[in-house]
């Protein structure tokens, strides 16, 4: 007589509900947390033209960062406008247009102090949905074992996302529409039924290029990507669905750009590329000292070497403090850019043409100078704990995080795992486009966050499972 089989362990209704729990606790409790960071400190520099978008998207509905009111108030493509629309929808169900003043929001009034409040606390919500996204995807992307709370936590506790939620940044929003994205590609590219997600995913990438323009023009880098055959796959059916639910998106508001002469596309920001284009003049002796300069930003040990490897005039004008740096030169009108457009007025499209003028008379340093900016993206490192140790543990796992995703990339690229790889398309764009066009600041590097907190994790399951199967191998003593 055969033994019975063993009884089948199935999972109870608890068990099964414990990411979704989890996931759920990660999203109340990084949203109340988020909340301690914000306060009624005002607004400057790009928070400041969000705001004014904001405002005259509510007060006026036209879409423009100018301080002025109807009719001189014309549109403008300063900035990109859904995290704009987003905060004017807050203010639509909060506040009294006929009562509520533009310098009662902006110069902090007392009437408005809790007005102003609502309106950052929107950065705190958002941020803990991507805090439990983050966990989300990573355990679909990365399966169910520890690696996706591990990658959450790295998120929400090393992320530099807390420091701009006082602030009415973008990044935010971005952050998480990324994320959205690059789960809706991995999942297309990973599934026989690949249409709803490649239709998902199109349209938080659609809404992506509503809030971060650079990501409009990664449209024909993922299509060329979705070409290249990896295990004799081609995804370029989901991927050219996703784009096209993308830009069918993005279309009434770049049609609203053509019909007002605003060019095509959804936002020009001439002052970025104006400092780019700066950084371009600068000399093969600065541009030796500027990998150490910027990565100084983040490593001490990288701060001493510049300092005794170089004088004080090799990087000094790398400063954004010095009047006389490139950064400053920009921002002034004083530098390379300004001297093109003296002739004639110096107006917005006047300097991105003259920027783009001398990125091109001076291409080598261009190309050259990709390197140190693509340096200082790596370190996005915060202080956001008052305990020493706490502290440099957390700034040193943030600035390990893109290192982390490049091995990662490595790694799968090494196994042609076309659908993971699909999963990181987006950052690997993002990092690019900032290195080789911008100044690449930090705040840059911010939305692909999630994405290399997966990659640390997946790195750290990796390490783990190498280990546990030597341990297994390993002959008895």
């Amino acid at each position: 007589m055969s033994e019975p089989a063993p009884p089948t362990r199935t999972r109870g209704p608890l068990r099964r509900a414990a990411p979704a729990l989890f996931a759920l606790l990660v999203f109340v409790s990084s949203g109340l947390a988020g909340e301690r960071w914000i306060s009624l400190a005002p607004e400057t520099g790009g928070s400041l033209h969000n705001l004014s978008l904001t405002w005259n998207l509510w007060r006026w509905g036209v879409a423009s960062t100018r301080r002025a009111t109807p009719p001189e108030l014309q549109p403008d493509n300063r900035r990109e406008p859904l995290y704009s629309m987003l905060l004017a929808g807050v203010l639509a169900v909060s506040a009294d247009r006929e009562a509520t003043t533009r310098a009662c929001i902006f110069q902090r009034e007392p009437a408005c102090e809790d007005l102003v409040l609502r309106l950052k606390r929107t950065n705190a919500w958002i941020l803990a949905a991507t805090c439990a996204a983050t966990f989300l995807a990573a355990r679909a992307v990365l399966g169910p074992g520890l690696a996706a709370y591990l990658a959450c936590l790295l998120f929400a506790t090393t992320g530099s996302l807390w420091r701009v939620l006082d602030r009415a940044k973008s990044e935010t929003l971005a952050t998480l529409l990324v994320l959205l994205a690059c789960w809706g590609l991995y999942t297309a590219a990973s599934r026989a039924r690949w249409r709803v997600p490649a239709i998902a995913g199109g349209v938080a990438l659609g809404l992506l290029m509503l809030t971060k323009a650079v990501f409009f023009f990664a449209g024909p880098v993922l299509l060329a990507a979705a070409l290249v055959p990896l295990k004799g796959r081609r995804p370029w059916k989901p991927v050219g669905v996703a784009l096209a639910v993308a830009y069918l998106v993005t279309a009434p508001w770049v049609a609203r750009n053509l019909h007002h002469d605003l060019g095509f596309g959804i936002s020009r920001d001439r002052e970025v590329l104006a400092i780019r284009a700066e950084h371009t003049t600068m000399s093969w002796r600065e541009w030796s000292a500027a990998w150490l300069y910027f990565a100084g930003e983040g490593s001490g040990l990288a701060r001493g070497l510049l300092e005794r490897s170089f004088a004080p005039e090799d990087w000094a004008r790398l400063m954004e403090s010095n009047p006389d740096g490139y950064y400053l030169r920009a921002k002034k009108n004083r530098g390379a850019v300004a001297a093109r457009v003296q002739d004639g007025p110096v107006t917005e499209d006047a300097t991105y043409e003259a920027a783009k003028a001398v990125m091109l008379e001076h291409w080598p340093m261009q190309i050259a100078v990709t390197g140190p900016f693509a340096v200082r993206g790596i370190f996005v490192g915060q202080n956001l704990y008052r305990w020493p140790p706490a502290k440099r543990a957390a700034r040193t796992l943030a600035n390990l995080m893109v290192p982390a995703l490049a091995i990662w990339i490595g790694v799968l690229a090494l196994r042609a795992d076309t659908a993971r790889l699909w999963f990181v398309a987006l950052p690997v764009y993002s990092y690019a486009f900032h290195a080789g066009i911008t100044q690449n600041i930090d705040r840059f590097t911010w939305p692909i966050l999630p994405e290399a907190a997966v990659a640390f994790a997946a790195l750290c399951a990796l390490a783990a499972a190498s280990v546990a199967a030597r341990t297994r191998v390993r002959p008895a003593a």
